[in-house]
């Protein structure tokens, strides 16, 4: 085992609080939903008292935890002594550095309060995101990251890069504290090839940030008409356009441009 720590010892607030998963048998279910493999660097965010980390190290090569509180932590140091696959680190890991290049997988059950700015470090702010990635969190975030039931703009800026669906749900049950409201288990695959380039990339995120409440801010009474007879896109409920017609929109744009 590695530790690390960087002698954090300010109070903790309460709002970074979790959700444990307890049981064994429900944590080795939720692993065998993915494709972790003993070839595989994964990294934890918020261990708390290592029940998961413990499954994670059982099926893969090496595992990074990252842990914020200072007790948990020393719990964590104390549980996982014996293990020679582990890194413990005592850090916020919104201010922690992700590897640089190798590939790496994230199976977590995070703190419900910090999941948009998790989301949005590993996936669109960090130039070397996960290939693979399971998170537990509240089924409202879920849908709003899946663009469910309208596409958000974080929700068009994630799929242009990831495959995301729900593997699992849970019964409020199967934590302790019990939750206030529904939890799944999401999954985040990266895509092969992204649907926006690197070179396109802060283009589109502007198209997104000015049309997503109104097409109008972008296009003018004709070309709307004109994406309606050519593009076949209905355009009479922007609440109701696809993740494919916004790439298509998108296009559309760059063409008149």
């Amino acid at each position: 085992m590695k530790a690390k720590s960087n002698n954090y010892r300010g109070k903790v607030d309460i709002s970074v609080s979790q959700n444990f998963i307890t049981s064994k048998n429900t944590i080795y279910k939720l692993i065998k939903k993915t494709n972790i493999s003993k070839n595989d660097f994964v990294i934890e965010i918020g261990p708390g008292k290592g029940h998961i980390t413990e499954a994670l190290c059982e099926k893969s090569y090496w595992v990074t935890a990252i842990e914020l509180d200072r007790s948990l932590y020393g719990n964590l140091i104390n549980k996982f002594k014996s293990k020679n696959n582990v890194t413990l680190i005592n850090k916020d890991f919104l201010n922690w550095k992700l590897p640089k290049k190798r590939e790496y997988k994230v199976f977590s059950n995070i703190p419900f309060y910090i999941t948009t700015k998790i989301i949005k470090k590993l996936l669109l702010e960090e130039l070397n995101s996960p290939t693979d990635m399971w998170l537990v969190m509240e089924k409202g975030s879920a849908k709003r990251f899946m663009g469910i039931p309208r596409e958000s703009k974080l929700s068009l800026l994630l799929k242009t890069k990831f495959d995301i669906k729900i593997v699992h749900y849970f019964n409020r049950e199967d934590f302790h504290p019990m939750p206030s409201v529904d939890c799944v288990l999401v999954y985040f695959k990266r895509k092969y090839k992204y649907d926006i380039s690197k070179d396109e990339w802060n283009e589109y995120t502007s198209f997104i940030s000015k049309s997503i409440n109104n097409l109008r801010d972008v296009f003018t009474k004709n070309q709307i008409h004109a994406v309606i007879k050519y593009l076949g896109i209905n355009l009479n409920n922007i609440s109701e356009v696809s993740y494919n017609d916004w790439i298509q929109l998108f296009r559309y744009k760059q063409k008149i441009d």
